[in-house]
């Protein structure tokens, strides 16, 4: 039988030994949500599914990795800032969106009432 804190041992090793794997993987990570930013950013939708794809076959690369934090000391500090560097630009991302959103259902709204308006001005004329 396998002592309890033997395992905890072996576990941390295990994720030590994959640091410089995790690490690349982080770095596509970013890279992907960058390129998902500046698409947004220039308003390039019909790029976006093509990044979205790319996104999730790295998030399914991630689930391969036991990503439990390790004590401060021995985390790897560059996991931490490529880590929130990724949450970053994913809040930023998402509050580009809500304001594209935002601005598409004005120019809706806005539409819609041009577009009652004209029909109220043209029944009169419709109805002789």
């Amino acid at each position: 039988m396998i002592h309890p804190r033997t395992k905890l041992q072996n576990a941390k090793s295990l994720q030590l030994n994959q640091t410089p794997s995790k690490l690349q993987l982080l770095r596509e990570v970013l890279e992907a949500v960058m390129w998902e930013f500046s698409t947004i950013k220039e308003q390039r939708w019909e790029a976006l599914p093509e990044l979205s794809r790319r996104k999730q076959q790295l998030l399914t690369r991630m689930s391969e990795f036991d990503w439990t934090p390790l004590p401060l000391d021995r985390e790897n500090p560059e996991i931490s800032i490529i880590r929130s560097q990724i949450m970053d630009l994913e809040f930023q991302i998402k509050q580009n969106l809500e304001t594209h959103l935002g601005i598409i259902e004005n120019q809706l709204d806005d539409l819609q009432q041009r577009h009652s308006r004209w029909r109220a001005a043209i029944d009169p004329y419709r109805k002789r």
